[in-house]
């Protein structure tokens, strides 16, 4: 996957689940899923994702992109087959797309310490990324000491 199809992934979601929890329309959200190539070809959207490759390894970008592409293409499949999910599935999978784009997101954030300006950081910010994907476990080390843990979802 290039870094621009991403972006354009990302950009797709963030309408598809605007329009879906907005509105109900799953027209609407289908169409807005089927136009990433369009979305792609904005020089934005490229440029977005030339910055993006400055910041992660590429080898870690080809992770998260896999890892962006299934949430992706799951939640499209259920949009494309529009009577066979009910509006609380639909609403199950909006959710789930979310945490999925956030995961990835917080691991750009882990890596680089900021989310590039553009689409990803107005889906970081829109969907409050920071506070839902970091989760705080404590685990009892040697001695009874309290450690505390932090991972990504």
């Amino acid at each position: 996957m290039t870094p621009d199809l991403l972006v354009a992934m990302v950009s797709a979601s963030m309408q598809a689940i605007d329009l879906w929890l907005n509105f109900r329309d799953k027209e609407k959200v289908n169409a807005v899923m089927n136009q990433v190539d369009y979305l792609q070809s904005s020089p934005q959207i490229q440029e977005e994702g030339d910055n993006l490759l400055l910041l992660i390894p590429v080898d870690v970008f080809d992770i998260l992109s896999n890892r962006v592409q299934a949430c992706f293409d799951k939640y499209k499949a259920m949009f494309d087959n529009n009577y066979e999910y009910l509006p609380a599935e639909l609403d199950e999978a909006t959710e789930a797309l979310k945490r999925c784009i956030c995961r990835e997101l917080s691991r750009i954030y882990s890596l680089n310490g900021r989310i590039p300006d553009g689409t990803l950081s107005h889906y970081w910010n829109q969907y409050s990324c920071s506070n839902t994907t970091r989760r705080e476990y404590a685990t009892v080390g040697e001695g009874g000491i309290v450690n505390s843990v932090f991972f990504n979802e």
